[in-house]
């Protein structure tokens, strides 16, 4: 697993509406050539936005995605030790 952060800086349309990432052409892009360069698959690479000093307030949507990728990575630590204790 990995996060791919500060997408917000890459896309103008996620840096005004963050609940665009997952409809970006650009992020989704950024997601292929990371996850070939490290030679993951692009399920395992989790676009991120950081909190910085321009979202001083709480932001639903940062949050949301926060939330999104603790649970798929969760999901695949509980995968990886079920996997593990079964063998």
């Amino acid at each position: 697993m990995a996060f791919l952060t500060k997408v917000d800086t890459m896309c103008r349309h996620v840096a005004k509406d963050k609940r665009l990432i997952f409809h970006s052409t650009t992020v989704e892009n950024l997601v292929k050539k990371t996850a070939d360069a490290i030679g993951l698959t692009e399920m395992c690479i989790l676009p991120f936005v950081n909190y910085t000093t321009e979202h001083a307030s709480v932001d639903l949507a940062i949050d949301l995605l926060a939330l999104r990728s603790m649970v798929t990575l969760l999901n695949f630590a509980f995968d990886f030790m079920a996997t593990q204790v079964s063998q």
